[in-house]
Parts: structure tokens; C-alpha cells; sequence
């Protein structure tokens, strides 16, 4: 999982790539999960992006296609609809709790529809991620949070269904019983931040768990992480959440 990527970062994010396949990691396509993910073993990454960051769809066109990997790009729509710089940098701090990010430079700082429908049309996934980038579980309201998760994307303008959703922020703490269900009921699967490779116990549920990766991570630290050296500290979070479904 990857969030925004400066333009000055381009090199290190692929680098990073370039760590993984000589490690003998393979990417996997988004289709792959929908044709049976529990089948699919040994060393595979799926890649995905959270926000809509228009700096994705940089890193889309200059390095996912060098590569020929297909990513999921899961963004919230309130944030893709804006065209206003500062409009974007107020949502960046709220919403997104971004504090020490400014775009105030950029001209284009989100990803609008019709950057969504050139990432399709490479064979991308766009996936949900809510409208607001709202932190469910501190919703109050049980309707907001079922539009939340339910409506959050314009499926119309993109011409293609919605199968994956990932929560905004991610964590065990960020979500409650009765919101992963309902992701459940409406996407094929639900994404979470929660570091821990994708075993048949939890593929089978629909729940897919992420690692986290920082643009500056060294060679050493992409490795250790996508090698699962740190996953042992998420192991109670995801018991806590397979019992939750």
C-alpha cells in the first residue's frame, strides 16, 4: 500500500519495485483475486494505492506500465470531484489528517474522473474508499456509515462496477463489526491497513491485509516487510478482526 509519491520520489519508488522482483516477488493482477484469490501462493504482491492522489497516476504511466503491473487505486470521491488547489490542501489536513503536507505549488493535486477512466482503460482497478475519507467508527449515525461504505464512488461515470473497498486509515480502530460487514455485503473484498500476509484463512472471509510502505524504505526494509519480519506485532489485530465476520 502506497499513498502519494512526490515527482522527487519517482526514482526511489522504483527502485523499490525493482528490490521486490530480484527478492523473486511477483505481482499479481486485481483480476486474480476475482477468478479465486485463495488459490493464489508463494510470493505474490498485489498493488494498491489510497487517496487519489493525481501523483499516482504519474506513477501509473511512467512506471506501472514500464513494468506491466496493474494496481487498485482506492479512492474517496468528495476528494476526486475537487479542482481547487486550496479546496484539496483543506481536505488534505482534514480529511486525509495530513498536517505537514502542501500542495500549494501543484496545480493538480487530486485525480479527477477521467484519470480514473485512463487507469481502467490500462486495466487498473479503482476501488472505494468512501466518500469523505471518513474514519468510520467514529461515526455515529448507522445510515452515514452504510452510505459511506455503499456510495462513495460514481460507478456510472466510470463505467465499471465496484469490487474492492478499502476502509480510510485502516486500523483495528478504525472500523466496527458491523461496517466490515456491511463492506462484505456490497464488494467482492474489503482492504485493510493491517500489516500480514494473505493466508487461506483469511482470503476465504474476503478480508485482505495490507503492509504499509514507505517511499524511503531501503532495500533491507522493503525486504523485511514484504517478507513478513514484523507481522507477528499485527498478529492480535487480525484474530480480533476474523472473529468480527
Amino acid at each position: 500500500m502506497y499513498h502519494h509519491i512526490p515527482i522527487n520520489k519517482i526514482k526511489n519508488f522504483e527502485r523499490q519495485i525493482n528490490f521486490l522482483l530480484d527478492d523473486g516477488w511477483k505481482f499479481i493482477k486485481p483480476q486474480d483475486l476475482l477468478s479465486g484469490g485463495y488459490k493464489i501462493l508463494n510470493k505474490k504482491i498485489l498493488l494498491t494505492f489510497d487517496d487519489g492522489f493525481y501523483s499516482n497516476k504519474i506513477i501509473a504511466d511512467k512506471i506501472l506500465k514500464k513494468y506491466n503491473i496493474k494496481a487498485i487505486f482506492f479512492v474517496p470521491s468528495k476528494f476526486v470531484e475537487m479542482n481547487k488547489v486550496e479546496m484539496c490542501n483543506q481536505y488534505i489536513k482534514k480529511n486525509l489528517e495530513l498536517k505537514k503536507i502542501s500542495f500549494l505549488n501543484q496545480r493538480k493535486i487530486s485525480m479527477n474522473y477521467k484519470d480514473l477512466l485512463d487507469l481502467v482503460g490500462s486495466n487498473h482497478f479503482v476501488g472505494a474508499h468512501t466518500r469523505y475519507h471518513s474514519r468510520i467508527a467514529t461515526i455515529a449515525s448507522n445510515f452515514r456509515k452504510r452510505l459511506e461504505i455503499g456510495n462513495s464512488i460514481n460507478c456510472n461515470k466510470l463505467y465499471r462496477k465496484m469490487f474492492f473497498f478499502a476502509f480510510p486509515f485502516g486500523g483495528i480502530d478504525d472500523f466496527d463489526t458491523e461496517s466490515i460487514r456491511n463492506s462484505l455485503k456490497k464488494y467482492k473484498y474489503t482492504f485493510l491497513a493491517v500489516r500480514g500476509n494473505n493466508l487461506k484463512s483469511n482470503l476465504t472471509k474476503k478480508i485482505i491485509f495490507r503492509d504499509n510502505f514507505n517511499i524511503d524504505y531501503d532495500k533491507k526494509m522493503c525486504i523485511s516487510v514484504v517478507n513478513g519480519f514484523f507481522d507477528f506485532l499485527y498478529l492480535h489485530s487480525r484474530i480480533k478482526i476474523l472473529k468480527k465476520i
